[in-house]
């Protein structure tokens, strides 16, 4: 299992931009002719979208960067048997610690940071609506291109 961590403090778009890959995943999908099937697993805040033709599972942990979310991230995405997991977490603490003990023995793990920690969002420019909404389309686009490469490097995407 390849794990994207999509790593950054509180309120800087992690949650947005996971939510958002799944939406991308399958329309991108779609139109490369691959069939796709998206659904809930359980009740956990774990999205799946199936490449079937592919025979490629993506788990996108869509809640949660505290440690009993990660936790369950982590067991639900090894349920599903994903071969990439895309999963939030802060950048230290027990969630992320988990994360990594986790992907430390048997998983490979990329680690992306937020792009808003490089905005002050103090700045009044940055603290508009507008402002977020963009920064939050390039932190989702720079994960996708990350998430892409992996497709056509391991996947016949």
């Amino acid at each position: 299992m390849q794990i994207i961590a999509v790593s950054g403090h509180a309120n800087e778009g992690k949650t947005t931009t996971v939510k958002k890959l799944g939406d991308i995943l399958s329309s991108e999908a779609q139109q490369r002719k691959h069939t796709v099937v998206r659904q809930q697993y359980k009740d956990n805040n774990i999205e799946i979208v199936k490449l079937t033709d592919l025979e490629l599972t993506v788990a996108l942990g869509k809640d949660g960067d505290t440690l009993e979310q990660v936790q369950n991230n982590c067991t639900a995405a090894v349920e599903i048997g994903a071969d990439i997991f895309i999963q939030t977490t802060r950048t230290k603490g027990s969630g992320v610690d988990y994360l990594f003990n986790f992907a430390q023995d048997t998983h490979d793990i990329i680690q992306i940071g937020t792009v808003r920690k490089y905005f002050s969002l103090k700045s009044q420019f940055f603290a508009n609506e507008t402002a977020i909404e963009r920064i939050n389309e390039i932190q989702t686009k720079n994960v996708w291109n990350l998430l892409l490469y992996i497709l056509q490097q391991k996947y016949d995407f």
